[in-house]
């Protein structure tokens, strides 16, 4: 029988901080292991620990200690990140009321670690976490009560170079997959002549954008009944030249986004989900997608949400049967899991998530926790309709896994529609990461109004009786979502009376 080992405390802030100062050093010599700490670190990291400080520790004790740390620092960005000025940092301590810290509490159980204990160091966590973890700093959606948020670019960050998608020594590193143009070589000249015209590139980008804003005010004055007519927004569209030869610039096309999210076809969104109603809520899929992103190499750890060097933003979304959208929420770090991003986007009362009625619930994969409102699989179960092509469901937890997978695949056609209409979900091109957002959400705002006004369209026809199975990509931590015991018991109840009655009519 091994023996225990013996229980490490970090209570010295100067052992701490020697380690934080040690991991950073580590990080700007040798680089990171995913989010964390190359093998041969830990060993140096060890040594200082114990030469500085007669401080023993072995690296699993370290690795808990670096990820205690770096938990501690996402909640601690979080608080630090909420409106009415309740992080003062020359105390390093929040000015909350104990109903705050109890509500904030409830929704991360780092909070109270936090209560209790200051993050340690906040420079030196800034600058050895910032980048790598998960916080979903940037992420916005359509329902939010928050208006959309007002970026200041400059040409500097619409310039490809800044917006390189590989690190040099990134593994399975490509141009095809940087978003990098493959004759990357001969740009040096073209980006010359592209600053020296990018003033006149901008007046007449500035003469466009009063042209469509014209054409929009015009548009307002159509009646509200109008406004969802076909014909009123096709005659909309040919009035702001849609599809005509307009100058081919970056500001341009992020202005336009804009209009696509916060203009009519934003609305498109909206009004989808006032419309339908709380009846159509129980018939809903929910699932997350990973879109590719673009970013600069000192921000890619966190966005890596696959093992092949790529980044990409996960988006969640909801639909119903009908292939629409009634909920999007785009712009959350590739390597954050589904169900944290559930959890986060649900218990912000500003992210307009809507909760299904008494009864009602959304189809949901396994990836999620089956709690009330969310209905999920049965775990270490087939479940993917390719899994029962071969052999019928036997048992009832495989026949309500088919039934359940049936249903759910709607949204796995919906993504299938919306990434086969636009390729630039798939192949992000270097915007500012906060306009690749917007780009995301627009191509959702566009799936929505084609399905919305039945326009005869071949992909969705393809993808009407298509069955897909998309994997199921993990992130970083596999918690499920924390609604509470109750919830779970409530759910898992409902699922076994669900799965009885299927097995039982499917025997008699």
């Amino acid at each position: 029988m091994s023996e225990k080992k013996p229980r490490v405390s970090w209570k010295s802030e100067a052992v701490d901080k020697a380690f934080l100062e040690a991991c950073l050093d580590e990080v700007t010599i040798n680089g990171r292991e995913g989010t964390s700490l190359k093998g041969c670190s830990w060993k140096v990291v060890g040594e200082k620990l114990k030469n500085e400080h007669n401080f023993i520790v072995d690296r699993a004790q370290m690795k808990n200690r670096y990820d205690y740390i770096k938990k501690k620092f996402v909640t601690w960005v979080k608080l630090r990140n909420k409106t009415g000025n309740l992080y003062n940092p020359v105390t390093n301590t929040f000015s909350m009321s104990d109903e705050e810290w109890v509500a904030e509490g409830k929704l991360d159980k780092y909070v109270e670690k936090l209560r209790n204990a200051p993050l340690i160091c906040p420079d030196l966590c800034i600058k050895l976490f910032e980048g790598v973890v998960s916080t979903g700093v940037h992420c916005w959606g359509p329902s939010s009560t928050i208006p959309h948020p007002a970026e200041e670019f400059s040409a500097h960050d619409m310039d490809e170079d800044h917006c390189t998608q590989m690190e040099t020594d990134a593994p399975h590193a490509s141009d095809e997959s940087s978003g990098r143009s493959k004759h990357h070589e001969g740009q040096g000249n073209s980006k010359r002549v592209r600053r020296n015209t990018f003033d006149d590139d901008l007046r007449e980008v500035g003469k466009e954008i009063v042209n469509v804003a014209k054409m929009l005010v015009e548009s307002e004055r159509l009646n509200r009944e109008k406004e969802d007519d076909v014909d009123a927004c096709m005659e909309k569209l040919e009035k702001m030249e849609w599809g005509k030869e307009i100058p081919d610039t970056t500001r341009l096309f992020c202005y336009l986004v804009k209009v696509l999210i916060l203009g009519k076809f934003g609305c498109v969104l909206r009004r989808r989900v006032a419309s339908r109603g709380c009846e159509m809520l129980g018939g809903s899929a929910l699932d997350g997608t990973l879109v590719h992103a673009v970013l600069p190499a000192n921000q890619q750890p966190c966005f890596r949400g696959r093992g092949k060097g790529e980044c990409y933003q996960n988006v969640l979304g909801i639909c119903d049967f009908d292939m629409i959208f009634t909920y999007v929420w785009a712009g959350w770090e590739g390597i954050a899991h589904d169900s944290r991003v559930l959890k986060e986007i649900a218990s912000n009362p500003t992210f307009g998530f809507r909760f299904p009625p008494p009864g009602k619930y959304y189809l949901c994969d396994a990836a999620y926790t089956n709690t009330r409102g969310f209905l999920a699989p049965y775990r270490n179960t087939r479940y993917w309709l390719a899994d029962f092509r071969r052999r019928r469901a036997l048992t009832k937890e495989e026949r309500f896994n088919h039934a359940h997978a049936q249903l759910r695949n709607v949204i796995e056609r919906a993504y299938g529609v919306l990434k086969a209409r636009f390729p630039i979900l798939k192949q992000m091109a270097p915007y500012p990461f906060p306009v690749q957002r917007d780009v995301v959400i627009a191509c959702f705002a566009v799936h929505n109004f084609i399905r919305k006004y039945n326009i005869q369209d071949e992909l969705f026809m393809d993808f009407e009786e298509t069955t897909m199975a998309t994997p199921n990509v993990q992130g970083e931590g596999s918690e499920g979502i924390e609604w509470g015991s109750e919830g779970v018991e409530y759910m898992t109840t409902l699922r076994n009376q669900i799965a009885n009655q299927l097995f039982s009519s499917a025997s008699s």
